[in-house]
């Protein structure tokens, strides 16, 4: 049996020819729930926005993901399963719920130097830079727009991981000798970044997922 919920492959795939059960996949945006938080000039693409949300936690997407996770975890399974899930964040956007948000009022995290690029290859300039519908570099340290937000969206989704974690424990436990009691657990991560990658500044949401995965 293999079941899948969540962000597993970016997009397009047809989860049905590769998975017995296809559990909630919300997306990184959630219609009629999430709101715009900063206007962007005309091409910008909307998904870049950082800010916190006000609706009900149990609606956000990673906690429906992890609440489906959990859930499957709890049941009973008479034969070995596999079951990859994915949670959406850290990505942009940063949206966590505001009680997350809050809690990092008054974090600053270390300003690095305006020439931070200079060691980086032209070649690797120009692919960081050869998307222009992505906010540039100074429009997003205008304000400290992204620094809540980002840590926000980490702590939230670190929240998430933590019953998923304590679920796969408890399979574990819950086996017979000699039975389920092989379980293996794979923590990976896309790269992402744009032109908020490791250099030129410290808010590159694939540093958020490394520091994520070092903490689970």
């Amino acid at each position: 049996m293999t079941l899948t919920a969540g962000k597993v492959f970016h997009g397009g795939a047809t989860l049905q020819k590769h998975f017995h059960v296809v559990g909630p996949r919300p997306g990184q945006w959630l219609k009629g729930l999430d709101k715009k938080v900063h206007d962007k000039p005309k091409g910008w693409h909307g998904i870049w926005d950082f800010g916190p949300q006000d609706y009900d936690e149990s609606k956000f997407t990673d906690h429906v993901v992890a609440t489906w996770v959990t859930e499957q975890l709890g049941n009973k399974h008479d034969k070995p399963f596999f079951l990859a899930f994915g949670f959406y964040r850290p990505h942009v956007p940063f949206s966590p719920p505001r009680r997350v948000y809050d809690r990092f009022e008054n974090v600053q995290l270390p300003r690095v130097d305006d020439d931070d690029w200079n060691d980086i290859p032209d070649a690797a300039r120009e692919v960081s830079l050869s998307n222009p519908k992505i906010p540039t570099h100074d429009w997003m340290r205008e304000n400290d727009r992204w620094e809540q937000a980002a840590l926000g969206s980490r702590n939230a989704s670190e929240e998430c991981s933590r019953p998923c974690l304590v679920g796969l424990s408890a399979q574990r436990l819950r086996g017979r000798p000699n039975r389920f009691t092989s379980q293996r657990q794979t923590l990976s991560s896309d790269r992402h970044g744009g032109t908020r990658g490791g250099h030129r500044d410290n808010h590159s949401d694939h540093q958020l997922r490394h520091r994520w995965i070092r903490d689970c």
